[in-house]
């Protein structure tokens, strides 16, 4: 059964323009609750998490936001490498950056990304969960606290040349509590897929919607 992977990852022109376009986002994301529109037809919606208090969702919600991720999956020959390791197909079906820029994070919730019985009991993997750090994390700063298949919590601590991807309903986390003196930039990218099995699209799309992913009943 598949529970997650490390995938190395590098630095590269589409990883910088995913960084470009961060940086261009940034202000509208610290003063704002509600849709960033850029140039060029590239949109956001910004949506506060419900179980990390005061975390930041920033959604694509157009196809030319989303062909930034796609873009930069497409220049790792992720989608190759996935169907290589899980031996199914996957399409992009959202993508966010996470924002959280608290002094501290006290004990917040293990969760599943997906809550499907379906798939939970499922040992074939419909829908993933991908996630990187966009910039190096600071001292201090919490990273991910996960339960292995015995049920054990371990932390997976974020590199900058590296992915983690995960089952999304399987794979039981939450961000690391944590408490620092001064804020520091925490933003991690954060990737939805799922084959094109009609449950599996249906499933992440409820969760991913009522977390403020808008594009996902267009795609």
């Amino acid at each position: 059964m598949f529970l997650s992977q490390k995938i190395s990852i590098y630095d590269n022109p589409e990883l910088k323009e995913l960084k470009k376009l961060y940086n261009k986002l940034e202000n509208y994301i610290l003063n704002c609750n509600s849709e960033i529109h850029l140039n060029d037809g590239v949109s956001f919606n910004t949506r506060i998490g419900d179980i990390t208090e005061e975390i930041k969702w920033i959604w694509a919600m157009t196809e030319i936001s989303l062909r930034y991720f796609d873009n930069y999956l497409k220049s790792l020959n992720f989608y190759t490498t996935i169907e290589e390791l899980i031996g199914n197909k996957f399409t992009i079906r959202g993508a966010s950056f996470i924002v959280l820029d608290k002094l501290n994070v006290e004990d917040t919730q293990f969760h599943l990304d997906v809550i499907d019985t379906h798939q939970l009991f499922d040992l074939n993997t419909s829908i993933l969960t991908l996630i990187f750090p966009l910039f190096v994390l600071e001292e201090g700063l919490g990273h991910l606290e996960y339960k292995d298949l015995l049920g054990e919590p371990c932390i997976y601590k974020y590199k900058k040349n590296e992915l983690l991807v995960w089952d999304a309903c399987k794979f039981e986390h939450r961000t690391q509590p944590f408490s620092v003196e001064k804020k520091y930039k925490r933003v991690l990218v954060s990737i939805n897929l799922s084959t094109d099995d009609i449950m599996a699209k249906a499933a992440l799309d409820n969760a991913t919607i009522s977390q403020g992913n808008i594009l996902a009943s267009r795609l």
